[in-house]
């Protein structure tokens, strides 16, 4: 009997899978974006800005989020930079920021090899104002209602009784399997999904040991919703 119930709870996963599937709109961000790449980009912004307050990595991978996520508002990371040019950086930077900021494979690139010499001091001031453009792009990003991924992930969560963190970690794990962004960082860069990457996912997610534990031995594993995390 048990068996049987395991099976069909299985089978329930394999449909939302490919539910989730359907809605797979991974690639560039539209200057337009629906409630599908806003809920997306809104969460990726809630993990960074909780990531970055934690550990303040600096690094490309890190910049090609930020970039990513802030869309057109990164020309504030470029009004800030400048500001705190000296006069030689400055004429060495401005037109090529005031030309390429937009860009997002221009901008990236670029703001790295503005930041990477940077001392404590001035890596700590560039992640309190990145952190500040998250939360304004957070906000300019909400919208009324649900997105038919929140949607799709409310289907999975009363299907099965989901917790409070299992729903969390379901949502990690759609943006991780169908948006190249979210696997890119959060995967092959932070390695969330195996021992050594641990530490990031709780502050990604704002969970403790235990409940971490619990979303990933819970019901989540039972149906198989994970692919190659470890436990």
């Amino acid at each position: 009997m048990n068996a049987t119930y395991e099976k069909l709870e299985k089978a329930e996963a394999m449909k939302f899978k490919k539910h989730m599937k359907r809605l797979d709109l991974a690639g560039a961000i539209s200057c337009a974006p629906d409630k599908n790449e806003r809920f997306v980009l809104r969460t990726c912004a809630g993990y960074l800005d909780r990531l970055l307050g934690a550990f303040p990595l600096a690094n490309r991978q890190t910049i090609d989020l930020l970039v990513w996520i802030l869309g057109p508002d990164i020309v504030e990371i470029g009004e800030a930079l400048l500001e705190n040019m000296n006069s030689r950086d400055k004429e060495k930077y401005e037109s090529e920021l005031k030309e390429n900021i937009l860009d997002p494979e221009e901008a990236a690139g670029l703001i790295h090899r503005i930041t990477r010499n940077f001392g404590r001091k001035e890596w700590t001031a560039f992640v309190a104002v990145s952190r500040s453009a998250l939360a304004r792009r957070s906000k300019t990003l909400a919208y009324s209602g649900q997105s038919d991924i929140e949607k799709k992930l409310g289907v999975l969560s009363k299907m099965f009784s989901l917790s409070e963190q299992e729903q969390t970690m379901a949502g990690f794990l759609y943006i991780i399997s169908a948006w190249q962004q979210g696997e890119d960082y959060f995967v092959d860069y932070l390695h969330c999904q195996d021992i050594s990457g641990r530490r990031y996912l709780k502050i990604i997610l704002r969970m403790t040991d235990r409940e971490m534990t619990a979303a990933l031995t819970g019901t989540l594993a039972r149906i198989e919703l994970y692919g190659s995390f470890s436990n």
